[in-house]
């Protein structure tokens, strides 16, 4: 496989594409692409709905995914500036689109030929996810789904990110709303590799009274009062962390060991009045395992760096939660550690990968598609 990356910072966003796409089709040697991977500033709004369809003409190909972002990453750089950013393939490796409107899924007890039939192909090696973060509820049993039908293949990706009506996802000529896109590999060319960025506090609870995203009881107390009494324990450094960068963490496995667990990062969006019931970012199951996390950049945690070591890729494509964005970022080890290799990436608004067997929905984490 042949690679290559380029962006641009145009403030008209079509003018972006085809200053980036000249640049690829230059370092082709004049050569179409086989697909791209397209990621575009969230601020070009309407904007974007042009792109997919000018970038499939612009580098004679259908097989276009990607998504918009808050802040583009490409060349080793948060693309602050309005912007687009491509990443390229030619070769022999011919991967194709599935796009998902997550509504009437197979059931999670189904066979896992109902999966393959949803998602029209047989088999992947592994795969690129792009979603709409305002797309229906049902993303994690997609990625379930996804488990049954694919049980060993890698997985990378995340939600777009932007405000409302300026989010969206790419797929072929199609700029698409409250939808997910997916490009698989049929071939063993992709490897996933990820980090976390938060580190756990306190016991493990179980959940023992939920309705919805409110969290009632944690082994049967108010979770206000658990956490006020962790709080007293804490060091005063962590008692001001859990003013602006608490969460709440989902055990990966349900059988897992406490201490091995991975906790799975969730918002704390608010506390109900009155009740002590704590919102979260999403329906938790009754009796899952949790603990409470702290978002703490001055912790010595597994970093992008170590996820990267030893890992030598032709290209790649990252999803970096916006909590981790900055001078010091997951753009900035890229270049440091990997000068040189074509890479594209997006600020995603909750990241996607295999965690362990399983498909999962991440945050605060960094999360990169390997290609060879």
């Amino acid at each position: 496989m042949e690679w290559q990356a380029a962006h641009s910072t145009s403030l008209d966003p079509q003018i972006a594409l085809r200053q980036a796409a000249a640049k690829i089709r230059d370092a082709f040697g004049g050569g179409e692409a086989d697909f791209a991977i397209l990621v575009a500033s969230s601020s070009y709004g309407d904007g974007l709905e042009s792109l997919p369809a000018l970038a499939c003409d612009l580098l004679d190909t259908e097989t276009v995914a990607g998504c918009s972002s808050y802040v583009p990453i490409a060349g080793g750089e948060e693309l602050t500036a309005p912007s687009v950013a491509l990443l390229c393939g030619r070769g022999d490796l011919k991967p194709l689109l599935h796009v998902d409107d997550l509504r009437d899924l197979p059931d999670s007890d189904g066979s896992p030929s109902h999966w393959r039939q949803r998602l029209g192909m047989p088999l992947s090696k592994g795969s690129l996810i792009f979603a709409d973060p305002y797309s229906p509820p049902g993303i994690e049993d997609f990625l379930e789904g996804l488990g049954y039908a694919w049980p060993v293949a890698a997985l990378a990706g995340g939600f777009a990110s932007g405000d409302p009506g300026r989010c969206a996802v790419f797929a072929g000529r199609r700029c698409l709303r409250r939808s997910l896109v997916m490009l698989s590999f049929p071939e063993e060319v992709m490897r996933s590799t990820y980090c976390l960025g938060c580190r756990p506090f306190g016991p493990v609870y179980r959940v023992t009274s939920c309705q919805g995203p409110l969290l009632r009881a944690l082994d049967d107390r108010r979770p206000v009062e658990l956490l006020r009494e962790l709080s007293d324990t804490l060091p005063h450094r962590d008692r001001e962390l859990m003013r602006q960068s608490l969460f709440i963490g989902i055990e990966s496995e349900a059988f897992g060991d406490d201490e091995d667990e991975i906790w799975l990062p969730r918002a704390l969006r608010g506390v109900e009045a009155g009740s002590g019931a704590l919102l979260i970012g999403e329906n938790l199951p009754q009796g899952c395992r949790v603990r409470f996390l702290l978002r703490d950049p001055s912790t010595r945690l597994p970093t992008l760096a170590d996820a990267l070591a030893q890992k030598h890729p032709s290209a790649l494509v990252l999803s970096s939660c916006l909590s981790r964005a900055g001078h010091d970022g997951d753009a900035f080890t890229i270049a440091r550690l990997l000068p040189g290799t074509p890479h594209i990436g997006f600020h995603a608004s909750g990241e996607i990968t295999r965690v362990r067997q399983s498909p999962r929905l991440l945050g605060m984490s960094a999360v990169c598609a390997l290609f060879e």
